[in-house]
Protein backbone atom coordinates (compact mmCIF):
# COMPACT_ATOMS: atom_id res chain seq x y z
CA UNK A 1 0.00 0.00 0.00
CA UNK A 2 1.44 3.50 -0.92
CA UNK A 3 0.32 6.97 0.49
CA UNK A 4 0.38 9.84 -0.94
CA UNK A 5 0.20 13.31 0.56
CA UNK A 6 -0.80 16.35 -1.75
CA UNK A 7 -1.74 19.61 -1.32
CA UNK A 8 -4.82 21.10 -3.45
CA UNK A 9 -4.60 24.85 -3.37
CA UNK A 10 -7.78 26.58 -6.18
CA UNK A 11 -6.77 26.30 -9.61
CA UNK A 12 -3.41 24.43 -8.44
CA UNK A 13 -2.60 21.29 -6.84
CA UNK A 14 0.69 19.69 -6.38
CA UNK A 15 2.28 15.79 -4.91
CA UNK A 16 4.56 15.60 -2.47
CA UNK A 17 5.56 12.46 -4.18
CA UNK A 18 5.59 13.36 -8.01
CA UNK A 19 5.07 16.01 -10.02
CA UNK A 20 1.53 16.97 -11.35
CA UNK A 21 0.09 18.59 -14.50
CA UNK A 22 -0.70 22.66 -14.82
CA UNK A 23 -3.29 22.07 -16.76
CA UNK A 24 -6.53 22.11 -13.95
CA UNK A 25 -8.73 20.11 -16.27
CA UNK A 26 -6.95 16.85 -15.52
CA UNK A 27 -8.06 15.16 -12.64
CA UNK A 28 -5.26 14.74 -10.15
CA UNK A 29 -6.36 11.89 -7.99
CA UNK A 30 -5.91 8.62 -9.87
CA UNK A 31 -9.51 6.60 -10.32
CA UNK A 32 -8.04 3.68 -7.51
CA UNK A 33 -8.02 6.80 -4.99
CA UNK A 34 -9.75 6.25 -1.80
CA UNK A 35 -9.86 9.62 0.03
CA UNK A 36 -9.60 8.84 3.94
CA UNK A 37 -9.56 11.71 5.14
CA UNK A 38 -8.79 15.63 4.34
CA UNK A 39 -7.03 18.38 6.41
CA UNK A 40 -8.18 21.47 5.81
CA UNK A 41 -4.91 23.79 6.09
CA UNK A 42 -4.35 28.01 6.26
CA UNK A 43 -2.45 29.94 3.12
CA UNK A 44 0.06 30.37 1.46
CA UNK A 45 1.46 26.91 3.37
CA UNK A 46 4.65 27.04 5.55
CA UNK A 47 5.66 24.00 6.38
CA UNK A 48 7.22 25.66 9.48
CA UNK A 49 4.11 26.46 10.89
CA UNK A 50 1.39 24.73 9.78
CA UNK A 51 -1.96 25.81 10.53
CA UNK A 52 -5.03 23.75 10.11
CA UNK A 53 -8.33 24.98 9.41
CA UNK A 54 -10.06 21.36 9.81
CA UNK A 55 -8.53 18.48 10.54
CA UNK A 56 -9.31 15.15 9.96
CA UNK A 57 -12.58 15.53 8.19
CA UNK A 58 -14.30 12.42 6.24
CA UNK A 59 -14.81 12.61 2.78
CA UNK A 60 -18.37 12.55 3.42
CA UNK A 61 -18.47 14.74 5.67
CA UNK A 62 -16.27 17.89 3.39
CA UNK A 63 -18.77 16.66 0.29
CA UNK A 64 -21.67 17.84 2.76
CA UNK A 65 -19.90 21.29 3.60
CA UNK A 66 -18.63 21.81 0.15
CA UNK A 67 -21.74 20.85 -2.18
CA UNK A 68 -24.61 22.05 0.34
CA UNK A 69 -24.78 25.75 -1.50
Amino acid sequence: MCLSSRKMFPGFSSCLSYSTSPDPTRCILPARAVIVSIDRIKGPFNPANIVYLQKGVTWEKFKTNVFSN
